[in-house]
């Protein structure tokens, strides 16, 4: 799985009177073209192509002491399988999946000494 677009932006703002605000954004594109998780085709196993959408915003101090940011990863909440295994059993198989995280927001905050 690769970044495939990603736009980033970064610049100084007055953001409530403050002047010099340090705002950078991050909006990317991830696509996966779809998997195979054997030599032989799985259609219980194989993914069928998808994308995930995530997007960071980041502040930073005019010093660079302090960051704070807001992320988020796989925004769409695709559900999506990144292993599985088929284990042959007398009766046939037995057939597990493992799936990619569910959508995820969450904050960051740094200081540098």
């Amino acid at each position: 799985m690769q970044a495939l677009e990603s736009l980033r932006a970064g610049d100084r703002f007055r953001v409530l009177g403050i002047p010099r605000v340090n705002l950078s954004a991050v909006l990317a594109l991830v696509e996966q073209h779809g998997t195979q998780q054997f030599e032989a085709a799985n259609a219980l196993l194989d993914q069928s192509a998808y994308e995930l959408y995530d997007a960071s915003l980041v502040w930073t101090s005019s010093d660079r002491r302090y960051q704070a940011g807001l992320h988020g990863k796989n925004l769409g909440d695709k559900e999506y399988k990144i292993a599985g295994y088929d284990f042959p059993t007398l009766g046939g198989s037995t057939i597990t999946a493992f799936y990619g995280n569910p959508r995820q927001v969450f904050g960051s905050f740094s200081v540098k000494f």
